[in-house]
């Protein structure tokens, strides 16, 4: 098939497979997340990172 669709549940679990499709696009390992990031959504991301073989570098939110 060359086309599909998978909906997403709601934004943080979006985040997370998005997560999941960058690192099998570039085969990067890390995923950077700002802490101006929603807190859910950081959470949810590092709750999966694990399971995607993802390591979650959080930097500070810095002005703007």
């Amino acid at each position: 098939m060359d086309v599909s669709n998978a909906s997403g549940y709601d934004g943080t679990t979006v985040a997370a497979d998005a997560c999941f499709v960058a690192k099998h696009a570039t085969g990067r390992s890390k995923v950077v997340v700002t802490e101006a990031t929603n807190p859910q959504v950081r959470q949810v991301v590092k709750t999966y990172a694990p399971g995607f073989g993802l390591e979650v570098v959080e930097v500070p939110h810095r002005g703007g």
